[in-house]
């Protein structure tokens, strides 16, 4: 990835989109077909660890103090 490390918005484009994949919190991993994914799965993987790392916590503290 030539500019991967500078990124800070990503959009995907189509049908495939992280948040409506199952991610097993247990394995790390995305629960899905790699080969149905396979131009995007580094990218959706990439997603969840930052989602689940530093997003997840601050939606649950939002949630409990709703």
């Amino acid at each position: 990835m030539r500019f991967g490390k500078a990124t800070k918005v990503a959009h995907f484009i189509g049908a495939v989109k992280p948040w409506n994949l199952s991610y097993n919190r247990a394995t790390k991993s995305v629960e899905t077909d790699a080969d149905e994914l396979p131009h995007v799965v580094d990218f959706v993987h990439v997603w969840w660890q930052l989602f689940i790392e530093d997003v997840h916590y601050r939606l649950i503290a939002d949630l409990a103090s709703a």
